[in-house]
């Protein structure tokens, strides 16, 4: 799931949604930039993937090698206005208040910036004592029988949870298998929150601040403040296999603005990101090179059984100039960017047309991985795009001055928001972005701050501090109980406090 990273704390003085509306460049879960020049002919053919419109070409709106993405919004960009919901799209960049799993969410809520969690819980998910493994009522997450409080940001991934505190502590729980809790064990066993994790920090000691979090299915990662990354989890196909403890990433060579972690979905690695805070940033990715997500030349072998060769180092990949947000999945990646905010896809695109194309392959020509533009039903640019966040099956988007979120992909069991919940498991894409509907209403979902999305649903928090999701409900990650509502092809609102 797509995760964005801030340079700064949100304001505690404003709604926690109406906050995290600031326009700066963002990199987000997983993400890589690749050589992003494309290939197009007469006919508007731009890579494998799929036909595009005549002179659906993506160089001329912002896309070229080797210059730094922006620091701020493209002619000093409107901000949304959080009282009215009014403003462009501009880009989100702020800690991550709402994050999704396999099949729990939760969600940064009320006065006291307290971490309510739902769904399943079958392995401490939601950081709570339950008697069931079915918890589909938002509550607070409990340390000691307290509520955690003055939560600044939330990673979710797997069956795992973390909360970045605004004093710098980080705590995780939920399943010790994969090691990303990072409290040491690495065995099944279900792990409530306790004391913060102790993050090593070159220069300083053990227990060093966190300014944000992220996490990628197996694995999360901290941005610390000596200018450190340092991970827990799964590996990212270098060094060990599996780290149970917070351990240093190599080191990078400049400012780090912000960070981005993707994992495979099978516990076999993945790829690490960072932006560099330089006057021309850099995008440095190494680790699993998964369908060229990252897009550039693997250069050793992967230490785990696997066919997938690995970056082995922090490596500058070419960046978008006017980027203002990539995000990935472990095999797709998109970007937004440009003047008029348009979106780019680009990697594995076998099943679920997440690319904005046909299924077929990967994007590109001749094995390459480009950038394959998104397109609406009238044939016209996706554009004034907020935010996009990449699942493993589908993508969604922020998208216009109304803050509409639209979804293309797999729609098999309600992943995409539109209405569609196809019987029988039918096997359902949709290549163009398909608008995300309020339950009875059947109205746009408008109005959304950030959106976070995993493999069989998603959810929405609006300016109102609302939450709405859709797609499958197997565990009550939808707010409802899952024999109730199997799953919902429309976003329906979550009961919080």
């Amino acid at each position: 799931m797509p995760l964005l990273l801030p340079r700064l704390l949100p304001s505690f003085s404003r709604p926690l949604a109406a906050c995290c509306l600031v326009a700066l460049s963002v990199i987000t879960s997983g993400a890589c930039f690749p050589d992003l020049k494309l290939a197009p002919d007469d006919t508007g053919v731009t890579n494998d993937g799929g036909v595009q419109p005549p002179d659906a070409t993506v160089d001329e709106a912002g896309i070229s090698a080797g210059e730094g993405g922006t620091q701020s919004p493209p002619d000093g960009g409107a901000h949304l206005d959080g009282a009215t919901g009014q403003g462009d799209a501009g880009a989100v960049d702020v800690h991550r208040l709402i994050g999704a799993g396999n099949a729990h969410v939760c969600v940064i809520h009320g006065a006291s910036h307290a971490l309510y969690c739902w769904g399943e819980n079958g392995r401490g998910q939601l950081g709570r004592t339950t008697s069931t493994t079915e918890v589909p009522t938002p509550d607070t997450v409990k340390v000691a029988f307290d509520p955690l409080l003055n939560v600044v940001e939330t990673t979710v991934v797997g069956d795992v949870a973390c909360a970045l505190t605004s004093d710098g502590a980080v705590r995780c729980w939920g399943n010790t298998i994969s090691g990303a809790v990072g409290n040491g064990v690495s065995t099944e066993s279900a792990a409530d929150p306790g004391a913060p994790l102790a993050l090593p920090d070159a220069g300083a000691p053990l227990g060093s601040r966190a300014t944000s979090i992220i996490g990628s299915n197996l694995r999360n990662c901290a941005l610390l403040s000596g200018n450190q990354v340092a991970c827990w989890g799964v590996g990212n196909g270098l060094g060990p296999v599996l780290r149970p403890s917070p351990a240093l990433v190599p080191a990078i060579d400049a400012g780090i603005a912000m960070l981005s972690v993707g994992t495979s979905e099978a516990a076999n690695g993945g790829e690490d990101c960072v932006l560099t805070s330089e006057a021309a940033p850099r995008i440095l990715c190494w680790g699993m090179n998964n369908e060229g997500v990252c897009a550039v030349a693997s250069d050793v072998a992967c230490n785990q059984t696997s066919d997938i060769a690995c970056v082995g180092k922090p490596t500058a990949i070419p960046t978008i100039t006017g980027a203002v947000q990539v995000a990935a999945s472990a095999t797709v990646a998109c970007a937004v960017f440009g003047p008029e905010r348009r979106v780019a896809c680009w990697g594995g695109n076998v099943e679920y047309s997440q690319l904005g194309s046909q299924p077929g392959g990967r994007s590109g020509v001749t094995g390459g991985y480009l950038p394959n533009p998104i397109y609406t039903e009238a044939g016209a640019p996706l554009v004034s795009v907020g935010e996009v966040a990449v699942a493993f099956r589908h993508t969604c988007a922020i998208v216009g001055a109304e803050r509409r979120v639209v979804c293309w992909g797999d729609a098999t069991q309600g992943n995409l928001g539109n209405g569609e919940t196809p019987a029988g498991g039918t096997n359902v894409s949709r290549a163009l972005p398909q608008d995300v509907l309020i339950d009875v209403q059947q109205t746009p979902l408008v109005g959304v701050a950030q959106i976070t999305t995993t493999g069989e649903f998603g959810c929405a928090l609006k300016l109102d501090d609302t939450v709405w999701c859709w797609g499958v409900n197997g565990s009550g990650q939808l707010g409802v109980a899952s024999s109730a509502v199997a799953a919902s092809g429309y976003a329906r609102k979550v009961a919080l406090p």
